[in-house]
């Protein structure tokens, strides 16, 4: 009898279910988010494991980068379980995993024929990567920060999150995307717009000063604080065997901030709304200029230069990271040492404590804003 139950074990253990490894607290589910012109870009959502405002951050990677680098995923988890932050990573358009595009509509889009190298290719091109851009092409990319934003607002609408109040953290050469994008938000409505005209259309366009119903909010005044690690107005990209490096235009930057981040319907603008955090290490040299750039010459955060009547923005800080050479997303991962994340988190809990009374709004939206650059200075 004994002989008989040893040898049914073995057989019974080939069909017992096999171990399926648990997920943990702020683990990310993988999620996929589709561009006004078709781009189907791989996403991270990191939901949020502390109690709190429910809000929600936005990582953005250097341009040309692989978005794999660099210790981005152990950020998004510090942000999910120790400040209660809902967190979107995702890999901009020919970067990482968003690689694939929808034929029909990404080729429709004159931006994307002229300067992505494939179109009229026979069979259709189905598949970009970052060497088939021109250099101009770099502020198309903001269309992919903004189908990330919807995929957050989807979920503002089943209460998963609340986009009321958004961080944007972004490293090296995604400073300036993050700024264009942000001044494109405060064009773009809050919440879907009415359907007008005889065939009630929807309006699916964002320019400069876009005008909206009258009582509601711009979406721009959601976006609460911008943290640019080592931020650099240059980008590289690929050129044969060689990397080039281009420059993003400082009077178009100056004026995304200056000019169109601003609600020409209600008032307001990205300087009172939201805080600014800059950081970059104190052993480099040209991190430091760009970074005291970016924090003086184009937020003038604390209202020092020039004869504006500007006010200083509120939580809003330079800062040098003692003993710090690395670039970027480089000064990641190194808490112990250089107390980046620490130092993210308390700029985000006392802005949280600031808005917790914010409860999330219906958004309405099931696509992306089509944003027209031209209007916003660029092109």
């Amino acid at each position: 009898m004994k002989r008989r139950l040893l040898l049914a074990l073995p057989i019974a253990m080939l069909f017992a279910p096999l171990a399926v490894a648990q997920p943990k607290p702020g683990d990310p589910k993988e999620e996929t988010a589709e561009t006004i012109d078709g781009v189907k870009l791989s996403c991270r959502f990191y939901k949020a494991v502390k109690q709190g405002n429910n809000s929600c951050a936005i990582l953005l990677h250097d341009y040309n980068a692989d978005p794999s680098k660099g210790d981005w995923d152990g950020l998004a988890r510090f942000l999910a379980v120790d400040c209660g932050i809902n967190v979107m990573r995702f890999d901009f358009r020919g970067h990482g995993q968003s690689t694939s595009v929808i034929a029909d509509k990404f080729w429709k889009e004159s931006w994307n024929q002229r300067h992505v190298s494939g179109y009229n290719r026979r069979p259709t091109k189905t598949e970009i990567e970052v060497k088939d851009f021109k250099p101009d092409y770099y502020p198309m990319l903001v269309n992919d920060i903004a189908a990330v934003r919807m995929l957050l607002d989807q979920k503002n609408d089943d209460r998963q999150v609340n986009t009321r109040t958004i961080y944007i953290i972004a490293s090296g050469s995604a400073a300036p995307l993050a700024n264009l994008f942000l001044a494109t938000e405060w064009s773009r409505p809050a919440v879907k717009p009415a359907p007008v005209g005889v065939f009630g259309q929807v309006q699916n366009y964002v320019n400069f000063g876009t005008r909206r119903t009258a009582g509601t909010e711009v979406a721009g005044k959601d976006y609460a604080g911008l943290v640019l690690l080592t931020p650099t107005r240059n980008f590289t990209y690929p050129r044969g065997n060689q990397t080039v490096k281009s420059t993003v235009n400082n009077f178009e930057l100056k004026n995304w901030v200056s000019k169109y981040s601003r609600d020409t319907q209600g008032g307001g603008d990205l300087r009172n709304t939201s805080g600014l955090v800059v950081m970059f290490g104190d052993k480099d040299d040209d991190g430091l200029k760009q970074g005291d750039w970016f924090y003086n010459d184009l937020m003038n955060a604390d209202a020092k230069h020039g004869s504006s009547r500007l006010k200083p923005m509120s939580n809003s800080k330079l800062i040098p990271i003692k003993g710090a050479k690395e670039e970027g997303v480089g000064l990641l991962g190194k808490n112990a040492q250089y107390h980046v994340e620490d130092t993210i988190k308390a700029f985000i809990e006392k802005i949280e404590g600031d808005r917790k009374r914010l409860n999330p709004i219906d958004r309405g939206y099931d696509r992306p804003f089509h944003i027209n650059l031209g209007t916003f200075g660029t092109y």
